[in-house]
């Protein structure tokens, strides 16, 4: 699981799963690949849902679905 205060341009991996099917889903339509490494841009932490923006793609993506 990737940490959900990672920095400005840390490294994760997309790994297509956790979080609920429909945001892995969207994460692939939106085109992530699993394995692939990605930048993290900024995170958005929340009581009990955390997420994050990458720099190679547009959209917000639940932390869980990464490490």
């Amino acid at each position: 699981m990737m940490d959900i205060y990672a920095k400005p341009g840390t490294q994760v991996v997309f790994e297509g799963e956790g979080g609920y099917k429909r945001e892995v889903e969207d994460a692939i339509n939106c085109g992530l690949h699993i394995g692939m490494a990605y930048t993290v841009k900024r995170t958005e932490v929340h009581n009990w849902m955390s997420y994050v923006e990458l720099e190679e793609i547009e959209g917000k993506f639940n932390t869980v679905m990464f490490s």
